[in-house]
């Protein structure tokens, strides 16, 4: 399958209209959510936990969906630096963010070597994710501090990408089922870490590339070059 070559190593930042910043001290929650993964054998959906950072007031914002890397979210000291850094960043910019942990629920750890090791078994991972990403979806839209057409995603590395085989053309349809609309925005860019074998394909969909000084530890505030 031709993501394979491009999943391993990119970040994929789904870009949202709007959002007025905030000087308000932000809440942070854990959250739990259903996967739309299928289980099988009539089991229940995964039940996924969330870490949602948002500001305190009543309006609504819109919304970024996190999706880590092969490290997972929450690793031996604690809630990944990289992500609550842009968590924290972007809710000053006036987004809601929920990152996403598809691995803690699963008893996953680290699959940073799965791609090489199993490459079926890792491709079966990735689909899971990415119905773990429009499980965050609907469980965005149905809050009252959203704008639900203003959701997007952020993939580092492996969850990368997760985010371009979520936006490919009829995926929302096929995952969500007959009659449900319900999708990411599609304007993207991709900030890819710089390595020679990597690929971009996201279908229609518009893909930037940006590679950065520090693309695999980068904290919140640092300008990629163009």
């Amino acid at each position: 399958m031709r993501f394979r070559a491009a999943i391993a190593s990119l970040i994929t930042l789904f870009v949202l209209c709007g959002g007025e910043p905030s000087e308000a001290q932000d809440t942070r929650s854990v959250v739990q959510f259903p996967s739309l993964d299928d289980n099988g054998s009539g089991r229940p959906a995964t039940m996924l936990a969330g870490r949602i950072i948002r500001s305190p007031d009543d309006s609504r914002h819109p919304a970024l969906v996190f999706l880590h890397g092969c490290g997972g979210l929450i690793g031996n000291r604690g809630l990944d630096e990289r992500a609550a850094s842009w968590a924290g960043e972007l809710n000053r910019l006036g987004y809601a963010v929920l990152m996403v942990d598809s691995y803690a629920p699963r008893g996953i750890g680290s699959t940073c070597s799965l791609r090489v090791s199993d490459p079926a078994q890792w491709m079966n991972l990735m689909q899971r994710r990415e119905r773990d990403a429009y499980g965050a979806l609907q469980f965005l839209r149905a809050q009252p501090f959203v704008r639900p057409d203003r959701i997007g995603m952020i993939g580092w590395s492996q969850g990368g990408g997760v985010v371009l085989l979520s936006t490919r053309v009829g995926e929302a349809a096929r995952l969500n089922g007959p009659g449900n609309s319900e999708r990411y925005l599609d304007t993207g860019r991709a900030l890819p870490t710089p390595r020679p074998h990597v690929r971009l394909s996201a279908g229609r969909r518009p893909v930037s590339q940006y590679a950065g000084d520090e693309d695999c530890a980068g904290l919140a505030g640092a300008e990629p070059h163009a």
